[in-house]
């Protein structure tokens, strides 16, 4: 592997014989390294592939190193909970933290409208994202909002579902929608803090994992649901098209029963609360 060039005294960008490109951190691995040569290594070194993307060389020569750096604490958070991290995101969430910080600096205010329901749906996540904002605040000198903080719990998902970021912000979006419908068709206001509500959306989570690991459930829920559910099936069946459609992977014919009854226990929890 051989160096393309050094970033800084503690970081090194380097290319290997199948024109994959690395990012080495490092104490001093700038100072032991030259371009165009092999790579020399150093005590307790992190190399992080990135993506085949021209867009992330770009980010290469935008993005301050000590972005990079605070990206890789936040990568080795992540591994103490979730030991499989794809560290391709390395780039993605550096440039991302780069641009909050600017913004931030500002005075430009982040605004995120699904950030309740992304700490529901992902809620170790964002407890990592929480410690994540405090070594950012601590570095750059900061104040970082929940907001943003469920913008990077984005990028932690996608660093351990090996996901792109826009997955799961869409799939939190199609959820966000189908809600307001529902709520609309029922004339009625959901309480986001119930617990039919965080069964519900904890549900809809647990259903994505089977359908990218394709696991199957052994029960069939569907005419039960069907016969005595009629609306809430006919409701389910709908958000299990705007999952596949958004995600792109088909989910298992069974599937539709189960959430058709946590959809309808959320109905009647709602109604028995008016």
């Amino acid at each position: 592997m051989n160096v393309l060039k050094i970033l800084n005294n503690n970081a090194i960008l380097a290319v290997d014989s199948n024109a994959l490109e690395y990012i080495f951190l490092g104490n001093g691995i700038g100072f032991k390294n030259k371009a165009n040569t092999p790579v020399v290594q150093v005590d307790n070194f992190k190399k992080y592939k990135l993506e085949n993307d021209i867009k992330y060389n770009e980010v290469v020569e935008r993005v301050d190193v000590k972005y990079l750096e605070i990206t890789a604490q936040i990568l080795e958070l992540v591994k103490q909970t979730f030991k499989e991290v794809d560290t391709t995101v390395l780039l993605p969430l550096a440039d991302h933290i780069a641009f909050a910080v600017e913004r931030i600096k500002k005075d430009m205010e982040i605004i995120n409208p699904f950030t309740q329901d992304i700490k529901l749906l992902f809620p170790q996540e964002f407890l990592i994202a929480k410690k994540s904002a405090e070594l950012i605040e601590q570095t750059f000198k900061v104040d970082i909002n929940e907001d943003e903080i469920s913008y990077i719990t984005l990028h932690i998902t996608s660093a351990i579902s090996s996901k792109h970021v826009s997955l799961s912000l869409n799939m939190v979006e199609v959820i966000k929608q189908f809600i307001s419908q529902l709520e609309t068709e029922y004339n009625m206001n959901i309480n986001y803090n119930s617990l039919s509500y965080h069964r519900l959306i904890t549900h809809i989570k647990y259903l994505v994992s089977r359908m990218y690991h394709k696991e199957k459930l052994n029960l069939d829920m569907n005419d039960y649901t069907r016969s005595n559910f009629p609306f809430s099936y006919g409701k389910a069946t709908e958000l299990v098209n705007l999952l596949e459609k958004t995600l792109g992977e088909p989910v298992m014919e069974l599937e539709v029963g189960y959430l058709a009854i946590n959809i309808e226990k959320l109905i009647q929890s709602t109604l028995n609360c008016s």
